[in-house]
């Protein structure tokens, strides 16, 4: 093969997750292997969860501990240590990254120090990201937080300026999961080559009988997503509060933010109808009571719960930078950021029509059933092709 052992990537997150951000690098591995120099990894998700017991072993007894969980390619090098995860890693590959590969396809800011070194053995690096841009990001977030009465952490924030810089200094190549990304990625001032890989859903894990009368009665209306000002939460809870919908349910599942979880804690209890369910492993189950997904969203990369929602026969209420992922007024509604009176109207709308927010429940569910895995494998091995080739 023309590109054999031309690529080496190396994986910042947990691989082997199956429903959730750790299920790309299995489909890419999958779909890679064949031109695959190696793969370096700093978690592998078995029945093993890294806690305070990994500074005790030696990395030999981590190492046959997952070896009995999880697959593992010889591809893979792996270093399992919970201490200070993102410097070691950087550590590690400084000193042990293998130079015989022509490009090297990252999905996380490194150190600079590794970039510089492949760069000065004229290495080609590739990146893959799951957000827009991270200068977006951050000023964002800053300017939101400031609305609810809160500061964004200096070094946070310096860390968000830093990523970005990097991104423009090293990487030519980007793949993004959405065209809304990417036009947002050179609207911030990227100018390399920009290549746009959707996500994939398991849509038969989400595929649950539907019961019609439950979803119309119970009128949940379901946010999944971090409780955070990033995710417009405090603009969907104050349209909430305002519509007061007294035989409606708002569910909120996902992680806390700590330092924004007090301002939030406080909205959620001052409304009765509002509930916070916090992480959930159900999802399936929690998506087939829902009669609506909500997401006001300031930054998607490419949302992976929109596509469950949609396999799971639900319609979505969403900002610009998840649109794209659904049919507007067809499978759900397009929201402005920051849009108090739209989230009402919408919301509105499917309280009064609950057997319309059915109707395009199955609208969505029909459209999903080919975004699969696989074909985000394939897509990604396509795209990768092209850029070696190139």
């Amino acid at each position: 093969m023309k590109n054999s052992k031309k690529l080496s990537i190396i994986l910042f997150r947990n691989y082997g997750i199956k429903y959730g951000q750790g299920y790309q690098p299995v489909y890419i591995f999958k779909f890679l292997k064949d031109i695959l120099y190696k793969i370096y990894l700093l978690r592998v998700q078995g029945r093993y969860k890294l806690d305070k017991m990994i500074k005790i072993f030696p990395l030999s007894f981590l190492f046959r501990i997952y070896l009995r969980n999880v697959f593992l390619p010889k591809y893979f090098r792996i270093n399992l240590f919970k201490k200070s995860l993102y410097d070691f890693f950087n550590d590690f590959l400084i000193k042990k990254i293998d130079l015989s590969s022509e490009f090297y396809l990252f999905n996380y800011a490194p150190s600079e120090d590794i970039l510089q070194k492949l760069k000065n053995d004229h290495k080609k690096l590739l990146l893959f990201y799951g957000g827009m841009s991270p200068l977006y990001y951050y000023k964002t977030k800053k300017r939101e937080l400031m609305k609810i009465g809160l500061t964004l952490d200096s070094r946070e924030y310096l860390s968000g300026i830093r990523e970005d810089k990097l991104f423009k200094k090293y990487f030519k190549k980007v793949i993004l999961m959405s065209e809304y990304s990417k036009k947002n990625w050179i609207k911030w001032g990227y100018q390399g080559d920009i290549y746009v890989n959707h996500l994939g859903v398991d849509y038969e894990y989400f595929d649950r009988p539907i019961d019609k009368r439950q979803r119309i009665n119970d009128k949940i209306f379901l946010f999944v997503g971090r409780i955070e000002v990033m995710k417009g939460l405090h603009y969907l809870l104050d349209a909430w509060e305002q519509l007061n919908l007294k035989d409606a349910k708002l569910w909120l599942v996902g992680t806390k933010k700590s330092k924004e979880w007090s301002y939030f804690e406080k909205k959620i209890k001052k409304t009765r109808t509002v509930e916070f369910l916090g992480y959930r492993t159900d999802l399936p189950n929690i998506y087939n009571r829902a009669l609506v997904l909500i997401l006001p969203s300031f930054s998607e990369g490419c949302s992976r719960v929109v596509l469950e929602a949609k396999a799971s026969g639900v319609p979505i209420i969403g900002t610009p930078c998840i649109s794209e992922l659904f049919i507007k007024n067809r499978e759900g509604f397009e929201v402005n950021y920051c849009n108090i009176n739209q989230l009402k109207k919408y919301i509105k709308y499917f309280y009064d029509n609950p057997s319309k927010a059915i109707e395009m429940g199955f609208s969505a569910k029909s459209k999903i059933k080919d975004q699969t895995w696989s074909s985000f494998g394939n897509a990604f091995k396509n795209n990768i092709l092209n850029i070696l080739n190139s």
